[in-house]
């Protein structure tokens, strides 16, 4: 009993800041008492002047207090715990913040920084003589001051880290609403442009549905007629037989009334379709174009115009050489711009390109540039060559299915083209078509040579 009136007793005479006895201890208005110095200090690092204890805030900093009595039964606890240091302490005489050494019964009063234990008088002689010991009372302080900067710094990043998230959450809510903007927007758009898109529709259709409907009218309105007019024709010629077995005479009298003639008038409904056919071969001449001009965009001079003519193989060529399986196209051309396509993909060997008219043909050997033929050769299937003069291998990027060739007369240009791949495979720059002779005209044949058993698809286009 008495040693928990004693723990009480020393419970009641510890600082609440320092947790040690009070030194110089001074009283607040509200009544608690605190050694001078941790007040002081406390109340010169907080924001606000206020009771540690009950949180009771003052307007400014108030006067000390000194409570004499008080200060009294602490010089006396403090004197009586220096008289009895040499008495073996007990458990209850022990203060709560502080430990005995279970080794030597001795008051746990100072630390080891080596070991980060703590030790007493015994333990300090006996083990940690070399080490670095302080005082138990200033390692408590040192470790205090750490975690209170430890925490401060926990503090700091937290609340950084809390306008961090803050700032983050603005972004991303901005982003939202923006997000959502655009999605109501690209919502509206494309649902006016689906309305206008079926607007249009319901346009053309109507339109469409007018000129056929004015088209059947024509129509019927032509063939009625000339249904009339072959019934007329009919009951004519059904007159004209029985005419065959009456007297001379009568038939006379009849020839003169002549048979009208049928109206040659060429009827509106035929003029219709002829508009219609021209515009169509229009529209399908500027579409094939702009197809070639695609083309061109890969290495190809523009302009070419599309005829709609496809010749069988024994139609297209006409004069052939003596020793060599080259043919001649039957048709020429002495100036502007001569392109046609060749369909290859089943030949494994052949010659494509053309030749002067002059050209030796009793060779024997294959003609080049120098012999005036422009050609692109293809052997075993996989080795495309040109003669420019001399022999120059290609390399491409794939066996060519069709090959268009274009030459430009004026400028001298013979070009070959991979026209699936859409892709340049060889030029020839600055040839010379001219003759020497005057009466020669400078002419140009296609020419090719394909399996017996395979022939070639020709499309011919236009020179211009």
């Amino acid at each position: 009993m008495a040693s928990t009136i004693k723990l009480m007793s020393e419970e009641q005479l510890l600082c609440s800041i320092c947790r040690d006895l009070f030194k110089e201890p001074v009283s607040t208005r509200c009544g608690h008492n605190y050694c001078k110095s941790c007040i002081t200090q406390y109340w010169d690092s907080s924001c606000q002047i206020q009771c540690p204890l009950c949180r009771t805030k003052f307007h400014t900093r108030p006067k000390f207090l000194v409570n004499t009595e008080f200060r009294a039964m602490v010089e006396h606890f403090r004197h009586m715990k220096v008289n009895s240091e040499g008495e073996i302490a007990q458990a209850g005489d022990v203060p709560s913040h502080k430990t005995v050494c279970k080794t030597h019964d001795k008051m746990l009063e100072l630390f080891c920084c080596t070991d980060q234990e703590c030790v007493c008088l015994m333990c300090w002689r006996d083990d940690h003589t070399n080490h670095h010991v302080i005082l138990f009372e200033k390692a408590f302080r040192e470790k205090k001051a750490l975690l209170t900067n430890a925490i401060s710094e926990m503090k700091t990043t937290e609340n950084k880290n809390a306008g961090s998230v803050n700032k983050q959450k603005t972004s991303f809510q901005q982003r939202k609403k923006a997000s959502e903007k655009d999605m109501a927007d690209i919502g509206m758009f494309l649902t006016g442009l689906v309305t206008e898109v079926q607007e249009g529709k319901g346009k053309v259709i109507e339109l469409i549905k007018q000129k056929q409907k004015r088209v059947d009218t024509i129509g019927n309105v032509y063939f009625a007629k000339m249904d009339q007019e072959a019934a007329e024709m009919r009951r004519k010629r059904c007159e004209l037989e029985q005419l065959l077995y009456q007297r001379y005479n009568q038939t006379a009298a009849i020839q003169s009334n002549s048979i009208e003639p049928l109206d040659n008038k060429q009827p509106v409904y035929g003029e219709m379709v002829k508009k219609s056919t021209a515009q169509m071969k229009k529209t399908l001449s500027n579409h094939i174009e702009g197809l070639l001009h695609q083309l061109s965009s890969e290495g190809c001079e523009g302009g070419l115009s599309l005829r709609h003519d496809r010749f069988v193989l024994s139609t297209l060529f006409g004069e052939r050489f003596e020793n060599l399986p080259i043919a001649f196209s039957t048709n020429s051309f002495s100036s502007g711009r001569f392109y046609y396509e060749v369909r290859v993909n089943k030949s494994q060997n052949f010659i494509l390109g053309v030749a002067k008219e002059s050209v030796n043909m009793k060779t024997v050997s294959y003609p080049t540039t120098v012999d005036g033929v422009w050609t692109i050769r293809l052997l075993f299937g996989n080795v495309y060559e040109v003669f420019d003069p001399n022999e120059i291998r290609l390399f491409l990027k794939q066996a060519a299915e069709v090959i268009g060739v274009f030459v430009d007369y004026e400028k001298g240009d013979v070009s070959f083209y991979d026209v699936e791949a859409r892709y340049l495979m060889y030029s020839y720059k600055g040839c010379c078509f001219t003759e020497r002779a005057s009466s020669f005209k400078a002419l140009l044949y296609a020419m090719t040579v394909a399996k017996p058993s395979t022939f070639c698809t020709i499309n011919l286009y236009s020179w211009f």
